[in-house]
């Protein structure tokens, strides 16, 4: 059983990676204005910078939850087919 991975090129992942940046500091600004009042998330960029960490580390976890979920899959099922 072979696996083939697709990895996008490295144009692809730069504009990936500043569409996604874009849109965690939009929604950064927005929760963090809806819950501490207009205007409190650009006098404390720090909030914003927090809130971006955070949306990053969750997502690198949940696509490392994904890709672990299918690979211990593929493992499995290379076992089953094997035994």
């Amino acid at each position: 059983m072979s696996v083939f991975v697709s990895v996008p090129s490295m144009e692809t992942s730069i504009e990936q990676t500043s569409t996604t940046a874009t849109q965690y500091l939009a929604r950064a600004i927005e929760a963090i204005d809806l819950q501490l009042g207009r205007g409190y998330a650009m006098e404390h960029p720090q909030l914003i910078a927090a809130f971006m960490q955070t949306c990053a580390i969750d997502f690198v976890a949940g696509t490392l939850e994904r890709e672990l979920s299918y690979l211990a899959n593929a493992v499995a099922e290379a076992i089953r087919a094997s035994a």
